[in-house]
């Protein structure tokens, strides 16, 4: 299927393709930030399953473009923690399923652990489902996209 980055395999993300695709992303959203007079550090990212892992990627790699990110069906998107970032005033929802396959939970506690240590104030919405939104959810994340966390 179609994504936004290479993978090296099911569940293993090609991390030289996703730094090049979420950069190329960034100049994206600057460039429209620019075309629309949207203030850099207002935007939200949402994505799910390989759209949340740009996402988060894109909230690490240029925090300052986003105010914030909603993470849904998402993996940890770097097998090591990036250094010298820092997620203070960020925030994001983490939306995953507990029976997830590929966002497992020991997925999800990883990637909520690494936002968090990067200073990102984080939401867990666990759902019973698998690679799935839960629409229950829908109305909570619109409340912290509009009021942030």
């Amino acid at each position: 299927m179609p994504r936004f980055f290479r993978r090296l395999r099911e569940g293993v993300f090609d991390e030289d393709d996703l730094r090049a695709r979420t950069d190329e992303l960034a100049e994206f959203v600057t460039a429209a930030g620019t075309a629309y007079d949207v203030e850099a550090g207002s935007w939200v990212a949402v994505g799910f399953s390989n759209g949340a892992n740009i996402a988060s990627s894109l909230l690490m790699r240029h925090p300052q473009l986003l105010s914030g990110a909603v993470l849904l069906a998402a993996m940890v998107p770097y097998r090591q923690q990036p250094a010298g970032v820092d997620l203070t005033g960020r925030w994001a929802v983490v939306a995953n399923g507990q029976r997830d396959p590929m966002a497992t939970p020991a997925e999800t506690t990883t990637l909520v652990e690494t936002l968090r240590s990067l200073g990102a104030q984080v939401d867990v919405l666990s759902h019973e489902g698998g690679h799935t939104i839960d629409q229950t959810q829908l109305p909570r994340m619109a409340t912290v996209v509009a009021e942030g966390l």
